[in-house]
């Protein structure tokens, strides 16, 4: 063998490592924004994934592709076939639906946020915004306050506690 193509085997195996170890991130950053950020939106709604919903590639994201492949018997490469992503879709759209899950955007505040519609259905509404809660009260959720820094403060109220979410856009 001479020099020149074993130089070129070296070149080529090192180019497939590489790839191997870093492809994930070149096929997600090769992918639209909105496809990002509908595979993260997707991930949470089945429960893998807990960061924002930004659509920026990180490995938190990859970790949650990786995670669902081994929950659904697959090989976890971290990058999604164009079955698994399709049965990745329509268990999130089904749970979203079983929930009636609906982005809305409150005259008052402004604010843009989803409401789970069929587990909030009565809607009512002052001044400081708008609230949405179950039937028997059990779930309430009240709209949001943004300060002056532009930190959303909203108050989800569930039977046995109250939780106060803060986050910062």
């Amino acid at each position: 063998m001479n020099l020149q193509l074993f130089l070129l085997i070296i070149v080529v195996i090192t180019a497939l490592a590489f790839d191997y170890t870093n492809g994930f991130h070149d096929t997600a950053n090769a992918m639209a924004q909105t496809e990002r950020l509908a595979l993260q939106s997707d991930l949470a709604w089945v429960g893998e994934y807990n960061g924002a919903i930004t659509g920026d590639v990180s490995e938190r994201m990859v970790a949650a592709i990786k995670e669902y492949q081994k929950a659904k018997g697959g090989k976890p490469t971290g990058v999604l076939n164009p079955q698994e992503r399709s049965v990745l879709a329509e268990t999130a759209r089904r749970r979203q639906e079983n929930v009636g899950w609906k982005i809305v955007t409150d005259a008052v505040t402004g604010a843009r946020l989803g409401i789970p519609t069929k587990l909030v259905p009565q809607q009512t509404g002052d001044a400081n915004g708008t609230k949405w809660s179950s039937p028997t009260g059990t779930i309430q959720i009240n709209d949001v306050f943004v300060d002056e820094r532009g930190i959303v403060y909203t108050v989800d109220r569930h039977v046995g506690g109250l939780y106060i979410l803060e986050m910062d856009f």
